[in-house]
């Protein structure tokens, strides 16, 4: 990929005369800072849409903070596995529209008490896309703009695992670790010195990159409770929304490449939901007959053409063994529940996670198509599964330029 960075972020005056979005505009070549303010989107300059077409160069998007709803929800049980799972029915009676018409992206937070939440809604992000993909320019990486106007004292940076927060002519700013180095060396101006807040083991390595880029004398901060004073959503705020927890689309047809992409983490996560809440009713009894229509009616309307997963039942225990197909139904929740957690032990090798999940009840099957780094850790995954007592098949493998596509056959033994 080109050594190009394109920032866009919604101009604060964000409306042109004509009702058009206007955006400020950065663009970086690894040397050379390019700078554009409030320009219109059926307007970019000629060599700006160039750029902005070309798949090679790194693209982002800025989205201002109040198209966006944060959330910081207590965890079930003290897993978060179970918390990110059952997202969907935890915030629904918190957002103003239907589940449906909601991205829900989630913060694969240690935090011990809590998960942290955005939503936005999905017509607002395809109404904020639609002028780009009008002309084949297409993003990747959308990440939550937050910046919050305060008293000008210099310029310090708070390190935390995966974000840096920057606090710079009063104005503070998220952005991930990885985009650090580009967004500091696109920066109009240059500072004497910098303090620098972390508890992270990445601190050193971006305190090189500060120093670096900025050519300020780095001076450590001793304590760290600046950082605990800032707001959680300003933590918060450099969250992929394009990527969401689970990264990548699902090859939904008849969607634009960037709105698959962007609705690839609700579809995980309402899978992860009917799936947990499933093996949970059975075994100790806690979902209603009415979570239970909720759920399947959500996943009948996310995937109309899929026959073969409707039958989830979510019942008392009592009731699910009167049921015929009890066998049937016990072994789609045991074996959707130890997919995704063996899955979920693979998040950080992840590319695409969970694409497409499909139950067989004759023979008794599971059918994940899911896109991972490489082969090994498709290899991974089914020695994972197979040391539940599964017998793993690997139907296919495809590799592709940053991934490898695999669809695997999981049968109970």
């Amino acid at each position: 990929m080109n050594d190009h960075l394109i920032l866009l972020r919604q101009h604060s005056a964000w409306e042109s005369p004509n009702d058009s979005p206007c955006y400020d505009i950065e663009v970086f070549d690894g040397q050379h800072r390019e700078s554009h303010s409030a320009i219109v989107t059926n307007e970019f300059p000629a060599h700006i849409e160039a750029k902005l077409k070309n798949a090679k160069v790194r693209k982002v998007l800025l989205i201002p903070t109040e198209m966006t709803t944060y959330f910081d929800l207590p965890l079930i049980q003290e897993s978060v596995k179970k918390t990110r799972q059952a997202t969907p029915f935890l915030i629904e009676s918190q957002i103003a529209t239907t589940l449906e018409s909601e991205h829900i992206v989630l913060e694969r937070s240690r935090n011990p008490t809590s998960v942290k939440v955005i939503t936005i809604q999905r017509d607002v992000l395809a109404e904020l896309l639609e002028p780009f993909e009008d002309r084949d320019i297409y993003f990747k990486e959308i990440y939550r703009d937050l910046d919050v106007t305060r008293k000008r004292d210099g310029v310090h940076f708070w390190i935390a695992s995966r974000r840096v927060v920057i606090q710079a002519e009063g104005v503070y700013t998220a952005v991930s670790t990885d985009i650090l180095p580009h967004y500091l060396a696109s920066l109009p101006m240059r500072y004497e010195t910098a303090t620098v807040y972390s508890q992270s083991d990445t601190s050193s390595s971006v305190t090189r990159v500060i120093t670096e880029k900025t050519g300020a004398k780095i001076t450590m901060a001793t304590q760290w409770s600046s950082w605990l004073e800032l707001p959680d959503d300003l933590q918060f705020a450099c969250i992929n929304l394009a990527a969401g927890e689970f990264n990548r689309d699902t090859s939904l047809v008849g969607w634009s490449e960037s709105l698959r992409f962007l609705l690839g983490a609700l579809f995980f996560t309402l899978l992860g939901s009917i799936g947990a809440y499933s093996y949970e009713a059975h075994r100790i009894n806690l979902v209603s007959k009415e979570e239970h229509a909720k759920a399947i009616g959500i996943y009948q309307s996310l995937f109309p053409d899929d026959k073969k997963i409707i039958n989830v039942r979510v019942q008392t225990k009592q009731h699910l063994a009167t049921q015929q197909d009890i066998t049937a139904t016990g072994v789609f929740h045991r074996l959707f529940n130890d997919a995704i957690i063996q899955l979920d032990g693979l998040t950080e090798h992840t590319i695409g996670g969970l694409q497409q999940v499909q139950f067989s009840a004759s023979p008794l099957k599971l059918t994940i198509s899911l896109s991972l780094n490489s082969a090994p850790d498709v290899e991974r995954y089914q020695r994972k599964l197979s040391k539940l007592g599964y017998k793993v098949v690997i139907d296919s493998m495809t590799k592709h330029d940053a991934s490898v596509v695999a669809t695997l056959s999981v049968r109970s033994e």
